[in-house]
């Protein structure tokens, strides 16, 4: 399976933020498949961290939640879903939360 990888880095006050995804680079409509999320604080491995997948469409249209799931201790996070019919203009992001909650 052919995975795509997506980088985001936040850099505040020195501190590193990283997030990498993996996920197939296309699904069929009602096929299981796995997102794979990595979250990395300068370059150390962020258990506990809860993430939140949302899909909105181009336009920024009120997202609406999908999953969420707490990292593992290698910082790993994994959504099993299911590909759901969708048009070319959804756009599919994640939202991060440290273990009190506060947006990351």
């Amino acid at each position: 399976m052919t995975k795509s990888e997506i980088r985001g880095v936040l850099v505040k006050k020195r501190l590193v933020k990283t997030i990498t995804v993996e996920a197939p680079s296309s699904v069929d409509s009602g096929t299981r498949f796995t997102l794979t999320a990595k979250y990395m604080e300068n370059a150390r491995a962020i258990a506990d961290a809860e993430l939140f997948l949302y899909q909105t469409d181009a336009r920024g249209g009120s997202p609406r939640f999908i999953s969420s799931v707490k990292t593992d201790a290698t910082g790993v996070a994994r959504f099993s879903l299911i590909a759901p019919t969708v048009p070319a203009d959804v756009t599919i992001y994640l939202q991060v939360t440290d273990a009190e909650q506060k947006l990351i």
